[in-house]
């Protein structure tokens, strides 16, 4: 049985980075994941269908990081936002780890909070190494062995 490894961020080094979604950039972002799921063969509306709940709950994620690059939130807040339940955030939260144009974590402070990071975001850098305290080279490595062993 394989462990996997959850990336942990503290609430403080998180706050330095949050900043108030942009209408616009959300809109960009949504189509790069789009443009990139289809280019990594994975068929996203399938993912999110136009108009779901699952749908609803990736535009409030990316609405939260899309000038940040990163946001936080608990999966009953998400249910809560997008009038989902928390089983439905879960599904879509699994779906958002399958695009892979976002880090998916949790605070290490005890609250059971999700963590979302965009990949594509300006600050990337930045903020793997002062929020997850990660070195960039070392996560892609990580990152390219876990998608191995999951493809194989």
């Amino acid at each position: 049985m394989e462990t996997k490894t959850k990336l942990t961020a503290y609430n403080q080094d998180i706050q330095k980075y949050i900043e108030k979604g942009n209408a616009e950039a959300k809109r960009e972002i949504i189509q790069e994941v789009k443009e990139e799921a289809l280019t990594n063969g994975i068929n996203f509306n399938r993912l999110f269908p136009s108009g779901s709940k699952r749908y609803k709950i990736l535009d409030e994620i990316v609405y939260m990081l899309s000038v940040g690059g990163i946001c936080k939130i608990a999966s009953e807040t998400l249910a809560k936002n997008t009038d989902s339940s928390v089983r439905t955030v879960k599904d879509a939260v699994k779906g958002i780890k399958q695009l892979r144009c976002f880090i998916v974590g949790g605070l290490a402070d005890g609250k059971n909070k999700y963590v979302f990071l965009y990949k594509n975001h300006a600050d990337f850098k930045e903020i793997i190494t002062n929020v997850f305290f990660l070195d960039t080279a070392q996560y892609i490595l990580d990152s390219r062995l876990l998608i191995t062993r999951q493809a194989g």
